[in-house]
């Protein structure tokens, strides 16, 4: 049963880490910069696939009882861990150092060859075939392999949580903690090795299968972190834009000359888009904020101040969003109406949204949060287009504080 999972565990690392060699395979090859890290990916899984039951005996009946699936296998995973290093090493600001990372390296592989090729087994002429795997290698072979491992993710670990402090970006953060861990569970997986060299104890093999599984899913997560961070921001733009489309829609009904293109069903907007999702979620933010700038020339102080009154008892940032909701009521109704702009009153208007300076935070609503960074009015203009329904701005609009301008 533990070995059914072990299996299963080690076939699904090594199918995430094909899966995501191939999601970013198309901007490896778009950006030099990214290549020696798909390269690393790459050749992780590689080694990972020959260690995968029954893939090294396949190997090796196609180019006969000869242990090239272990040469092959280890010889992948010291040009992971190379071109790690190096990607670690040009990340964190260090060219300097690649050059001093490729003659060693080539140095090893090169070693590891000729030690193999000088030790290979030749069975005689009727004789059994030699044994397959690490115990046909010299003592030599494994000290290199295992002692270069030890250092490269050693130093790929330090170098990765030495760089990765909150000065730096989070989405580079998290790929360099991910990498530095997964750098420090490949040091204790070789570290592990290097034990059952000087002492036999098969106990050990289950956990050492365990680490490099986890090695394999911290990895890929390494290296998948932009994907997923571009998937996120799309996902995040694509909600912006659904529910933005209602408040939008009303705004730009009346304020026609905010909008830069058509009005087009958000359905539409969303399985067509004329422009990319984070521009068009950008524009959905700006005509709407721009629509209620203009808005506010048709509501005076004594509205914005009945529309705070009917909204105090709420918590701050869900009062000056239903507010701003109540206001924009009365604002579009009067413009439809044909009631003229009034500037002067507008000038003095310091309500939600329409004049006043940004809120402070979890202090009293004033202002409605348009003078904030783009997240945040993002995020205020979402809250107002969802209280256009509430039933307080429902009875606002429908009561007698909403009749007039300022009445």
């Amino acid at each position: 049963m533990a070995g059914d999972l072990t299996s299963g565990l080690q076939l699904a690392a090594t199918a995430g880490m094909w899966g995501a060699v191939a999601v970013r395979a198309r901007p490896a090859l778009r950006s030099p910069h990214q290549r020696g890290l798909w390269l690393a990916l790459a050749a992780s899984a590689v080694a990972m696939t020959l260690q995968l039951p029954g893939v090294c005996e396949a190997l090796n009946l196609l180019v006969g009882p000869v242990h090239v699936a272990c040469l092959v296998r280890n010889l992948a995973g010291l040009v992971s861990t190379a071109a790690v290093v190096h990607f670690v090493a040009t990340t964190t600001g260090r060219p300097e150092r690649r050059g001093l990372l490729a003659a060693p390296f080539a140095a090893v592989l090169i070693t590891l060859v000729v030690i193999d090729v000088l030790t290979m087994p030749h069975p005689e002429p009727g004789g059994a075939p030699p044994r397959i795997g690490s115990d046909v290698q010299p003592l030599a072979y494994w000290v290199l392999l295992i002692g270069t491992h030890l250092a490269a993710n050693a130093a790929c670990a330090w170098t990765c949580w030495r760089y990765s402090g909150p000065t730096v970006g989070r989405e580079l953060r998290l790929g360099l903690r991910l990498f530095g861990w997964s750098a420090a569970l490949a040091g204790v997986y070789w570290l592990g090795h290097g034990v059952l060299l000087a002492v036999p104890a098969d106990r050990l093999r289950p956990g050492l299968r365990l680490l490099l599984d986890l090695y394999a899913v911290l990895r890929t997560a390494a290296v998948l972190v932009p994907t997923v961070t571009a998937v996120a921001g799309a996902a995040a733009d694509v909600r912006t834009v659904w529910r933005l489309a209602p408040l939008w829609r009303d705004l730009v009904t009346v304020v026609p000359q905010v909008a830069l293109g058509e009005v087009r069903p958000r359905v539409a907007e969303l399985l067509r888009p004329r422009l990319p999702w984070r521009l068009l979620a950008y524009r959905k933010v700006i005509e709407t904020r721009d629509a209620i700038l203009v808005l506010q020339e048709y509501v005076g102080p004594r509205l914005v101040e009945r529309a705070r009154a009917v909204t105090a008892h709420l918590p701050a940032r869900s009062a000056e969003a239903e507010a701003l909701a109540c206001v924009l009521l009365v604002a579009r109704r009067n413009r439809l109406a044909g009631r003229a702009p009034d500037r002067a009153a507008a000038a003095g208007t310091a309500g939600p949204g329409l004049g006043g300076g940004p809120p402070t935070a979890g202090g009293p609503a004033r202002s409605g949060g348009l003078g904030r960074q783009l997240a945040d009015e993002t995020a205020f203009l979402v809250a107002v287009a969802r209280a256009r329904r509430s039933p307080l701005v429902r009875r606002f609009e429908a009561g007698g504080a909403a009749r007039g301008r300022d009445a």
